[in-house]
């Protein structure tokens, strides 16, 4: 047995050995070939070797990490640097590797052999049947690689590289083609590959690239881009170069037929411009996009965004440094995408007031040119960059309020004038809360972007559903429950609850300018959702909080009478009397605040479907001091909402038919009598309706309150109370309001009884006179001593003793003696002379008889000098000192050179220095301590004035005994209080309790109805109460029909809340829940259990959208992409769009816009747009692009036509739209021309025509001779998609006009439409030269005497989404008197003819003209409208009705304008060759021609929501209207005659 067990022991020590021989083999071999090739490439101080026994112990000397990296054993990484003379690497040096999978080189000379020879790389080792070889091969400064790459070739990770400039500038030009990399032996595990080349490879075949990065060099080959579409199986791509001159063709990248299945493509190259929108129809999988390329990167001809659509799958998309200007149109393309970079793109314009990017939640549009606000709707996105464009006006609140985390970044390189609050609170934050299902809302304004910055307690955990807009979290606590909400940034706290209770008012204070302030609870932020009326005075709300509302009373209504019921609805006003008259009375504003007076206050919630409110009298301070505080007491269950709160006594003032402490009891009412008037009570009084009698009011009496009442009923008695008047007419003995008095009479004084002076007593006849008055008559004066002293008399005339010679005083009281005088000057004025003694008193520092001496300090200078009384100085002797001579002269101690150290005082009579307060020693030079003596128990050192305490005692003193105090988690006083050393206590921060202050303390220490629980600060309330604090006992719930919860679900006592039954909501359950889900479309009428939907949608539960169309970017006469924007939703159910009967095919639709191709055609079209079963219909809202349009008459040969827009540009001597008239004057008076007319040429005195504005209606005139022409605008009409009338604003007569002096020549008119809509006219006279302008690709010229008109129509109402609008002008022809007497133009004498043929809206530019007595008035009219800031068609109309022979109504058809459009039409004046001079002379013929060209060029719609966007839009108007001219005026012209 001992046998095999020794056997067996040498087998295995034989296998060990042999296992350990074996992998010092192998590691001997990497250790050789790597020394191999060290060898190869110049380092030879490492030599191979070849036993075993020479290995031990240098297994890893190469696994430095320097050339080799090893794992475990092996070497899995070479790093090889060349020397300058080094021999090119060759692939097999690197075979027979046990686990290489990495190889860099630098600074080599590769050749084509090196990668010929790759295959090599992919070796098989016997002892790892898994290696497949090397994986990646880095090659870092290549010196000149020659030819190219085109050995079919098993190739790894191939990067390569250069660290420097200079080497890519230098080395790089030898790789100039990569013709094919074939996968040899396909194998499957994936690879990158990262090259510097000329051209992009050919990767036919090769199946397990996965990541492709290219760098390109410069003069790369464009052509090489064809292989780029055969990329079919490479997830991420990348491809940059820095040479932007080359182009490559877009078509190779986008717009191939293969499917790629690359997921993130990113590319930095210069890209040529494109002539239609390209798309990613072959990118089915992308998902990231980076386009960083160069401003040729455009569409031809546009500046829409260059790409039609992207994947559904792309949530990051970058286009940077091409060159498009519509960011709407990428808007709604990307409208899905999340992350949006469009930084750097020459983007112009407005942003789009209502984006549809409802996915995106990084936005970025810097480095562009976009100007204007930033509209409200992009508060929506998390995260948005709008630095260095050209915004201005106001930031959004949403982004102004949370400023201090950095965000101002986002905003800087604009214009904004809000940018200096950026570090302020904005207070525009408005949260209000809402219970949802296991989720509670925070719904608003200006809420923020990130929930961890919003704290609450209780405590949520808040996330972000719509960017400040609303947050939600997950929600288990009382529905009634009281919310702090803590913005940490900007650092701001507010209060919501989440079921909203009625609003309390436990305050009211009132100031002199009519601004209340009403403190309470359960208010909102929403200033908007407040409603607040005292006795029928407006308060408009200015600020509003949870607990605090301020407004500021305005808007005086009179009531009907004083019984009348407050009735609030929409806003508006009114007053209903018993009978249910109601009437609304406007008064002025002169309001008289006084006591018991009534006060309604109501609160709407967000949704708007719920309003609760607080009714209650105030009693007013009348005399309105500032800051009066009005204390209101609360009335038993708030009246239950049936009565008024009388809020001095906090009793309710019950409604009719309601009676009870509370209000909550039905009663039977009794009429009361009545006046004439039918008033009950006659108004003045109020109605015990249980007992049917009148309660008159003060001063009026009888059964209906209809008489006065006097003073005292039966006037004592003395006379009769006439009740017609109130008052009481006395018999002859008697007086008084109630005739109480007997009649005494009293003496009287310049017929003044008691001379005015006193009070009569008519009972005894006698005055009282008043203090300083006397005289049974009180018409004297009496003296302050009545008898003066027995030394003078009393003059009663005037009230003044008058003194006898030896007296003097007011009373004579003092005796008279003279004091000296010299100078003439009592007491040389430096006295008090005492007449009683006659002797001077002289003042401090004066002295003599007569004071006229200057006293020294010390009188007698101490006896060691004598004074000096002229001057007031002692002279001193040598021994003393002092201002009084008193000190002998003795010198103190000095330090530093300094008497006292500079720290006392020196008292010269005893050498010794008092020391300043805190200096000590006999030189002052010590420092003393607080204590002298450190009370006992240390010494002080006079050095620093420190005390050095035992170590008993403590203090700056010593004073005091060092005691601990108590100390919780090795904290003294729990770290939350201040320790008393002196007693060992701790005094307690605020909110803190307990000996070592550990303990939380609770609210109002729970108001005696609970106790604190201190470890968390929270008080447990007896069963009668609740809070947070226990102050508030057990509430009832609201009710309906004295039905608690209506009967439909239980109360909560404690809470006072509803638990409603299933299909029930409202605080009462009284609610109806619909049926059907609104969805975000509409919001439920719970009052009817229905869904009442927003304007743009139908049907029971809001899902059928209502769409419309605003405007359209056409294409040319050969077809394709028409771009349709308005509102279309985003369903989208069985969409069609056809457009003159031909579909418009291969739509993409978004909510604002549809994009579709469109075929070859011509002229104007309606527009069909089918979609969820409803159609919309444009009449004449589409017109193909044509290239080349005619003149009208060809430009009359005086001119060249501009075929590309059909305008004519006249010769020198001509002007008019077809250049048949002569230049018009340029001076105030005629002038003179020669014309050719018949071969004949004729010299033409040329009169001025004059242009006429009239103040009062708005129109505008030109006349010439002996006619008159008229332009004014008639009426806006509202039309539904059939073109029938459905609304005509007449605008005739009703206009306000603004006056700017400081500009001449310029009107604007104002009117408003609705109470909503307006419209401003604008009228400029062009008096001292011609002036051009450009629009839409015309240039156009106003001559001078022309007339400019601009109209601009702003908020208009539509009765319906499908309706547009027709702008009506007016043009009529009249006679005038302008004639001189002598003049004669009786040759010229015609009746009025009007021509509309040249009417047509397939043609860019259409006329119109009105000639009479051979002048002519002529109209021209442009097609082109621009909707929601977007040009588009328009057509125009004569309206036939309204035009004769004399008169011309154009309608100018205008698109769906929902907040502004805007018109520029101008008129000029021109005359015909054809005028002959003077009737009686045949050489001239005065056929004058007064073309007046009327171009309409634009109608701008920009959608403004917001009041600060608003601001913006009418700086905008101003400056497109305004180019060059900053400010308006009208010039006072006499009036012309307006016509109806």
């Amino acid at each position: 047995m001992k046998y095999y067990i020794n056997n067996l022991f040498l087998i295995l020590v034989l296998i060990i050995t042999l296992l350990i021989g074996i992998n010092n083999a192998i590691i001997r071999t990497e250790y050789n070939l790597a020394v191999g090739i060290l060898n190869n490439h110049g380092n030879n101080t490492i030599q191979p070797i070849y036993s075993d026994k020479e290995f031990v112990g240098k297994e890893n000397i190469l696994c430095d990490g320097i050339s080799f990296k090893c794992f475990g054993s092996y070497i899995t990484e070479i790093i090889l640097h060349s020397n300058i003379d080094d021999i090119n690497p060759m692939p097999n040096e690197f075979v027979g590797f046990f686990n290489l999978t990495s190889i860099t080189l630098y600074d080599f000379m590769i050749d084509n052999s090196f990668f010929s020879n790759a295959t090599n790389f992919m070796n098989t080792n016997n002892y790892n049947q898994d290696y497949q070889g090397v994986t990646s091969v880095k090659i870092i400064n290549p010196r000149p690689i020659f030819g190219s790459i085109s050995t079919q070739v098993h190739l790894p990770s191939v990067f390569i590289g250069f660290n420097t400039t200079l080497n890519y500038v230098q080395y790089l030009e030898g790789l100039t083609n990569i013709v094919n990399l074939s996968n040899g032996g396909g194998t499957s595990y994936p690879r990158s590959l990262e090259l510097f080349s000329k051209n992009l490879p050919d990767f036919s075949g090769f199946t397990n690239i996965k990541k492709f990065k290219l760098d390109l060099q410069n003069q790369f080959d464009e052509n090489s881009f064809d292989r780029f579409r055969n990329y079919t199986g490479i997830e991420e791509i990348e491809i940059t170069t820095r040479d932007f001159n080359s182009m490559t063709n877009q078509y190779y990248l986008f717009e191939g037929d293969n499917i790629m299945t690359v997921k993130k493509l990113k590319l930095k190259i210069g890209i040529q411009k494109t002539p239609q929108r390209l798309t990613f129809k072959n990118y089915p999988d992308l998902t990231d996009v980076e386009i960083i390329t160069s401003r040729d990167f455009s569409i031809v001809l546009t500046n829409s965004f260059q790409f039609k659509n992207v994947s559904s799958l792309v949530s990051n998309f970058k286009l940077s440094g091409s060159n498009f200007t519509n960011i709407e149109s990428a808007f709604s393309v990307l409208s899905k995408v999340v992350n949006i970079n469009l930084s750097d793109n020459l983007i112009g314009g407005f942003l789009p007031e209502i984006h549809n990017l409802n996915f995106t939640k990084n936005l970025d549009i810097s480095n562009n040119n976009i100007v204007g606000t930033i509209p409200q709707s992009y508060c929506s996105i998390s995260n948005t960059n709008f630095s260095n464009n050209g915004f201005t006006g106001l930031i959004p609140n949403c982004f102004i309020c949370f400023m201090k985390n950095n965000l101002e970044n986002n905003f800087l390189g604009n214009y904004f004038t809000n940018k200096d609050s950026a570090n302020s609170y904005c207070g525009a934050i408005e949260p209000s809360l809402r219970m949802g299902t296991g989720k509670i809302y925070m719904e608003g304004r200006n809420l923020g972007f990130n929930g961890s910055n919003i704290v609450t307690i209780p405590n949520l955990q808040w996330e972000v559903e719509i960017p400040s807009t609303r947050f939600s979290a997950s929600y288990t606590y009382s529905t009634n429950q009281l919310f702090s909400i803590f913005f940490q940034n900007p650092g701001v706290t507010l209060f919501a609850r989440v079921i909203q209770n009625n609003p309390t008012v436990s305050m009211v204070t009132v100031y002199p300018n009519y601004t209340v302030i009403f403190d309470g609870s359960d208010f909102t932020y929403d200033k908007t959702l407040i409603s607040i009326n005292i006795s029928n005075y407006y308060c408009n709300i200015i600020s509003s909080t949870f607990y605090r509302i301020e407004c500021v009373i305005s808007n005086a209504i009179e009531m009907t009478n004083s019984n009348s019921e407050i009735i609030i609805a929409d806003n508006s006003l009114a007053t209903t009397n018993q009978l249910g008259t109601t009437t609304t009375t406007a008064v002025d504003d002169s309001l008289v605040l006084g006591l018991n007076m009534k006060t309604y206050l109501t609160v709407r919630n967000l949704a708007g479907w719920q309003t609760l409110g607080v009714h209650l009298t105030v009693d007013y301070d009348p005399n309105l001091q500032n800051g009066t505080q009005i204390k209101i007491f609360q009335c038993l269950n708030g009246c239950s909402n049936h009565g008024l709160c009388i809020s001095r006594t906090g009793s309710c003032d019950c409604y009719e038919g309601y009676g009870g402490i509370d209000c909550s009891s039905i009663v039977v009412s009794l009429i009361c009598p009545s006046n004439d008037s039918s008033l009950i009570c006659s108004g003045f009084g109020i109605c015990d309706k249980k007992t049917g009698v009148c309660a008159c009011g003060t001063g009026r009496t009888g059964n209906d309150c209809s008489e006065t009442a006097c003073p005292i009923s039966d006037c004592s008695d003395h006379g009769y109370c006439d009740t017609s008047i109130g008052k009481c007419n006395c018999d002859s003995s008697h007086q008084g309001a109630g005739c109480e008095m007997d009649l005494v009479s009293c003496p009287t004084s310049n017929k003044a009884i008691c001379s005015g002076w006193g009070t009569c007593n008519n009972q005894t006849g006698i005055c009282t006179c008043d203090a300083n008055r006397v005289g049974s008559d009180c018409s004297g004066i009496s003296c302050p001593v009545p008898n003066c002293n027995g030394n003078g008399n009393c003059d009663t005339t005037v009230g003044q003793c008058s003194c006898d010679p030896s007296h003097q005083g007011a009373n004579c009281e003092m005796n008279f003696v003279s004091c000296p005088t010299p100078n003439r000057s009592v007491c040389s004025g430096w006295g008090t002379c005492n007449n009683q003694t006659g002797i001077c008193t002289c003042d401090a520092n004066r002295v003599g008889s007569d004071c006229s001496g200057i006293a020294c300090p010390v009188s007698d200078c101490s006896g060691h000098g004598y004074c000096d009384t002229t001057i007031g100085q002692c002279n001193c002797d040598s021994s003393h000192q002092g201002a009084g001579c008193e000190m002998d002269l003795i010198l103190c101690p000095t330090s530093n050179k300094a008497t006292c150290s500079g720290w006392g005082t020196c008292n010269y009579q005893t050498g010794i220095c008092t020391c300043d307060a805190n200096r000590v020693g006999s030189d002052c030079s010590g420092i003393s301590c607080p204590v002298s003596d450190c009370s006992g128990h240390g010494y002080c050192d006079t050095t620093v004035g420190q005390c050095n305490c035992d170590s008993s005692h403590q203090g700056a003193g010593c004073e005091m005994d060092l005691v601990s105090c108590p100390t919780s988690n090795k904290a003294i006083c729990s770290g939350w209080g201040t320790c008393n050393n002196q007693t060992g206590s701790c005094t307690c921060d605020i909110g803190r309790v307990g000996a070592d202050c550990s303990g939380i303390r609770c609210q109002s220490d729970c108001n005696g109805h609970g106790i604190c629980d201190t470890t968390i600060g929270k008080c447990n309330c007896d069963s009668s109460h609740q809070g947070e604090s226990c102050e508030l006992n057990l509430i009832t719930c609201p009710s309906k029909n004295n039905i608690e919860c209506s009967g439909l679900g239980s109360c909560n006592n404690q809470t006072g809340i509803c638990s409603c039954n299933d299909g029930t909501t409202y605080s009462d359950c009284s609610g109806i829940l619909c049926s059907v889900n609104c969805l975000n479309n509409g919001v439920c009428n719970y009052d009817i259990g229905k869904c009442k939907c927003t304007p743009n949608w139908k049907s029971d539960n809001c899902t059928t959208p209502i769409h419309y169309l605003s405007s359209i970017d056409p294409c040319t006469t050969s077809g394709g992409q028409v771009t349709i924007y308005g509102w279309f939703s985003n369903q989208h159910i069985n969409l069609t769009v056809t457009i003159g009967g031909v579909e418009c095919v291969d739509p993409i639709e978004t909510e604002n816009t549809i994009i579709c191709e469109l075929p070859a055609g011509s002229g104007t079209k309606d527009v069909n747009i089918t979609q969820n079963g409803s159609s919309f219909i444009g009449k004449n809202k589409f017109q193909y692009i044509s290239t080349v349009f005619k003149c009208p008459k060809d430009c009359s040969n005086h001119g060249k036509c501009d075929t590309s827009i059909g305008v004519c540009t006249c010769s020198s001597d001509y002007s008019g739209f077809d250049c048949s008239s002569l230049k018009p004057p340029t001076t105030s008076s005629s002038s003179t021309t020669s014309t050719t007319i018949g071969g004949e040429t004729k010299n033409q005195e040329i009169p001025v025509s004059k242009t006429e504005v009239n103040v009062e209606t708005g129109a505008a005139s030109i006349s010439n001779q002996d006619v008159n022409y008229e332009i004014s605008i008639i009426s806006i009409v509202e039309l539904d998609y059939n073109g029938e009338v459905v609304k005509t604003n007449d605008l005739k007569k009703k206009w306000d006009i603004t006056i700017d002096p400081s500009t001449k020549y310029i009107y604007q008119f104002s009117q408003q439409i609705d109470q909503f809509s307006n419209i401003t006219l604008i009228i400029e006279e062009i008096v001292n030269s011609s002036k051009k302008y450009t629009f839409a690709g015309m240039n156009l010229e106003i001559d001078q005497g022309g007339l400019k008109i601009s109209v601009s129509i702003k908020n208009y109402q539509y009765e319906s989404a499908l309706n547009t609008l027709q702008l009506r002008f007016l043009s009529s022809a009249g006679e005038t008197s302008n004639l001189d007497s002598e003049e004669d133009n009786s040759c010229n004498q015609h009746e009025s003819e009007s021509d509309t043929s040249n009417i047509d809206p397939n043609l860019t530019l259409n006329y119109i003209s009105i000639s009479k007595n051979s002048k002519i008035l002529s109209g021209r009219f442009i097609n082109k409208v621009v909707s929601d800031g977007r040009s588009t068609f328009m057509s125009s109309e004569i309206v036939k009705d309204l035009s004769s022979s004399s008169t011309i109504v154009v309608g100018l058809n205008l698109p769906h304008c929902s907040n502004e459009c805007f018109i520029d039409p101008d008129f000029s004046v021109l005359v015909s060759p054809n005028f002959e001079s003077s009737c009686g002379n045949s050489e001239t013929k005065k056929n004058w021609v007064i073309p007046v060209a009327v171009v309409v060029p634009v109608v701008c719609v920009s959608l403004l929501t917001l009041g600060a966007i608003l601001i913006y839009r009418k700086h905008r108007y101003s400056i497109r209207l305004f180019t060059m001219k900053k400010s308006f005026s009208v010039k006072q012209r006499f009036k012309l005659r307006s016509f109806k």
